[in-house]
């Protein structure tokens, strides 16, 4: 059965056809099993429903119950600010800022971190203006430094050679 055919069956158990849309469903009905079969179906589930859930009314207009429900959630909402100014004040302010002291925390961190690498970097000024510096006498390097005009030199050598600086 297609969608088409279920959703006119169900208008019309509810009564919402047209004269001659509610002839045509009522051939359907008779012409084929499958439509008998749903329609059966949906009347049983009507029935359950209307006996299932008595229907409430109302002892005021609609208006009025609505504006009572919105009056007693304005009321709920004043006790729980009221009763918020007497509770836990660091805990509950913490509760309500805790995204801004983080944020405030991280920066402080952050700007701590830099100063301290900032003054590292300014205080590792060299005792002298060149230096040299062996690292060990069988690893056939040595690295040279000047400071004063920023080069750094590295000098590979032959550790078999007896004497690399004699150059023989």
């Amino acid at each position: 059965m297609k969608e088409n055919e279920q959703l006119k069956l169900q208008a019309y158990l509810d009564g919402e056809l047209t004269g001659r849309e509610r002839e045509e469903v009522a051939k359907l009905i008779d012409a084929r099993e499958e439509v008998r079969a749903l329609l059966a179906e949906l009347q049983h589930t009507r029935a359950a429903l209307r006996q299932g859930e008595p229907e409430r009314g109302l002892d005021c207009s609609r208006e009025f119950y609505w504006s009572r429900i919105e009056r007693g959630i304005e009321s709920q909402a004043v006790e729980a600010s009221a009763g918020n100014g007497a509770g836990i004040g660091v805990l509950s302010w913490m509760r309500r800022h805790f995204a801004q002291v983080a944020g405030a925390a991280a920066v402080a961190c952050l700007i701590a971190t830099l100063a301290i690498f900032v003054n590292h970097s300014a205080s590792r000024t060299p005792l002298a203006e060149s230096e040299w510096e062996v690292f060990h006498p069988n690893t056939g390097m040595v690295n040279y430094r000047d400071y004063e005009n920023g080069i750094t030199v590295v000098m590979l050598y032959d550790r078999s050679s007896p004497d690399f600086t004699s150059g023989k």
